[in-house]
């Protein structure tokens, strides 16, 4: 027992209390060639819209990618002079897709009790280079979101949850993305 691994999370015991309706879901994408795009894909994205309160979906590869899409379409490309602010316990993730945007990540502290974003952290780090911030929700629980767009929006920010950890997660009765500009999430199975 001694050198036993605790098991994080346990996928087999998730698999088996839906085998059912995901190997049906599986077959059925089998049985008509549909890989990319089609019914089961427009199908999820509707229902994740409705899950998480309405708005726009897009599907799109995982997480990095989504919050990449995300900074590409708010921001455009960025040379690598210009800044996002996130906070330094994140995935990394995070910081690939803000380089790979063509910006300088800025890393910020977190709140000891929440482990998310720190208000007076992210406000000391803006500067003239800033352009947007990417808070993480972390653990089911959100950022301050509502603190995050009033400092955003005061130097013209934008707003870009890394909701990856986040379905389902509410800030005051608001869901990821209501609040900011857009919302990304990952359905990596851990």
């Amino acid at each position: 027992m001694g050198n036993d691994p605790i098991p994080l999370v346990d996928l087999g015991a998730q698999y088996a209390k839906y085998q059912t309706e995901i190997d049906t879901a599986i077959s059925d994408c089998l049985a008509q060639s549909s890989f990319i795009g089609g019914v089961e894909h427009d199908h999820f994205a509707t229902e994740f819209a409705e899950f998480c309160g309405g708005g726009f979906v897009a599907l799109c590869g995982n997480g990095t990618d989504a919050l990449t899409l995300a900074i590409l379409d708010l921001l455009g490309p960025g040379d690598g002079s210009e800044e996002i602010i996130t906070v330094s316990n994140t995935f990394i993730a995070t910081i690939e897709a803000i380089v790979n945007a063509g910006y300088k990540p800025v890393l910020v502290d977190i709140d000891p009790d929440t482990y998310c974003m720190d208000i007076p952290s992210l406000n000391a780090a803006v500067t003239s280079a800033s352009r947007a911030v990417i808070p993480v929700h972390l653990y089911g629980q959100m950022a301050p979101i509502d603190d995050i767009c009033k400092i955003a929006k005061s130097h013209d920010l934008k707003v870009i949850e890394d909701a990856a950890q986040a379905h389902g997660a509410s800030w005051r009765s608001h869901p990821p993305g209501y609040l900011s500009d857009a919302a990304c999430f990952s359905f990596y199975p851990g």
